[in-house]
């Protein structure tokens, strides 16, 4: 109750980094990109949605991540992977969705050293790209795996969501490039109470009803010695003159909304004495 739109953020999965099968040192991973909008929703939408997995051994790209909700959608693009070779993975490109920021690229190897993964795009600007030994690094996403200057030894795993893999380093033994961090997808509401309406003034010892456009709230009052509210139906009644604001509060599991309407209690008229 009280959700009337939410907030789609995705990151896609990043690149892994080089594995090397013949000696030599290998190149980074690409970061993923990351795409976000805003969706209208009322009660009993459904929306599917994929999270794209990091770059591995199996599949050396990362995989994409969206959202789909009836006609709109949101989808982060993942970083690319790079296998048995000096050059790094490029970084996803822009998704679909309202705002849209691209991965980092990994790095390219170089001399006797191994390029550090992308960083994956944050929520606010494009990912960062690797460099020689280091990974991409980022505030709001995945820094990338850091690469290597010693003999036979591993790429790091790229940091989630979508940071890409750092490439490993080959000297007579192979080594595995770093795994691309996997994707993720982030969804967030704004909660509101709805519109209040109903009478506002009313005379001492009457009542009025006040109602929301939104169910599932409670009524209070601000001022009791004013006017009282029962707090299921919405029914306010002058207790004194004066004025109150009552309030209807709708809690959900991550915020809470509350709208108000001011009620004002007055003193019946008082016709006077007639004579003559």
């Amino acid at each position: 109750n009280g959700v009337i739109q939410i907030i789609v953020e995705a990151w896609g999965g990043g690149g892994r980094g080089a594995t090397r099968t013949s000696d030599g040192s290998g190149g980074g991973g690409g970061g993923a990109g990351y795409s976000r909008s805003i969706f209208s929703v009322t009660g009993g939408d459904i929306y599917t949605y994929t999270i794209g997995q990091g770059g591995n051994n199996t599949t050396i790209n990362g995989g994409n991540s969206g959202v789909i909700f009836g006609s709109n959608q949101v989808v982060a693009n993942g970083g690319s992977g790079t296998n048995n070779t000096t050059a790094g993975g490029a970084g996803g490109t822009q998704g679909t969705g309202d705002v849209r920021y691209v991965g980092g690229n990994g790095a390219t190897a170089s001399g006797s050293a191994s390029g550090g993964g992308g960083s994956s795009a944050s929520f606010i600007s494009d990912g960062t790209n690797g460099s020689v030994t280091a990974g991409g690094t980022i505030t709001g996403g995945g820094s990338g795996g850091g690469g290597t200057n010693i003999d036979n030894t591993p790429g790091v795993s790229g940091g989630s969501p979508g940071g890409g893999g750092g490439g490993a380093k080959r000297n007579g033994t192979s080594q595995n490039g770093g795994t691309g961090g996997n994707g993720q997808i982030k969804i967030t509401y704004t909660l509101t109470a709805g519109v209040v309406s109903g009478l506002q003034a009313i005379c001492l010892g009457g009542t009025t009803t006040l109602a929301s456009t939104l169910p599932g709230g409670t009524w209070t009052s601000s001022n009791t010695a004013v006017a009282t509210v029962n707090p299921t139906t919405g029914v306010v009644t002058g207790v004194a003159i004066g004025n109150a604001s009552i309030r209807y509060t709708i809690i959900g599991s991550c915020a809470i909304a509350t709208a108000s309407r001011t009620v004002f209690v007055n003193a019946p008229i008082n016709p006077g004495t007639i004579s003559g």
